[in-house]
């Protein structure tokens, strides 16, 4: 598994994190609620992840990293860069979610900017959307 200038592989750096933010597994498990309330992982998975036995996915990332109140960027290893002008007055959720557009593959992309279309069109049920 590829590491960083601190040395630490991503499964290394999720059980950092984790460990930061004073959570057990359990504890970060449960924040990964599926619509009906219900986890979505087990602690397993989490232990995959910080063993470097499983990569995190893309919407795994996004949600751990509000948990754990960091960015994609750091959690993979790549260093973080000074706010863009494209980032400046961004809130923090907006920021994350710029950064894990930015690192998706094709269908990663894809499936942000469904989730983000769906969104929209749910808070704003009587406008249409610009798709340009």
């Amino acid at each position: 598994m590829k590491t960083n200038t601190d040395g630490l592989t991503v499964g290394k750096r999720i059980k950092k994190l984790r460990l930061e933010a004073g959570l057990t597994q359990e504890q970060l498990a449960s924040h990964f609620l599926s619509s009906d309330g219900q986890s979505t992982l087990i602690v397993k998975t989490i232990s995959l992840w910080e063993s470097d036995v499983n990569r995190i996915n893309i919407e795994n990332l996004v949600i751990l990293c509000n948990v754990l109140d960091t960015t994609p960027n750091y959690v993979l290893g790549f260093p973080e860069k000074e706010v863009s002008a494209e980032n400046a007055g961004l809130s923090k959720d907006e920021k994350y979610i710029n950064s894990a557009y930015n690192i998706a593959d094709k269908d990663g992309k894809r499936f942000l900017v469904s989730a983000a279309t769906q969104l929209w069109k749910y808070a704003n049920p009587n406008r249409v959307a610009d798709d340009s």
